[in-house]
């Protein structure tokens, strides 16, 4: 298959910060692919990476930083010492 190269206009860069992978979403200002009575939000491309990678990711292949990190890991447990 050949390569294309595309071009995109991003206004905004999300990275959700899971247990297992880093989240990120590219919200371009393409229309949306759903009817306009579903969403007239614009096209999102969402794609995963490795846990702690994501904003090293975007800055080494995109130059740019997220807008927005979201942090949804769960907490460290914390046990109590049983007397």
């Amino acid at each position: 298959m050949p390569i294309r190269k595309i071009s995109l206009t991003v206004s905004r860069i999300t990275v959700l910060l899971t247990d297992s992978t880093d989240k990120v979403s590219l919200y371009t200002t393409l229309p949306s692919t759903y009817p306009a009575a579903v969403s007239t939000d614009p096209l999102c491309l969402d794609f995963s990476c490795a846990k702690d990678t994501a904003v090293e990711y975007l800055k080494k292949v995109f130059d740019v930083e997220p807008d927005k990190i979201i942090n949804t890991r769960s907490a460290p447990m914390r046990f109590s010492k049983v007397r």
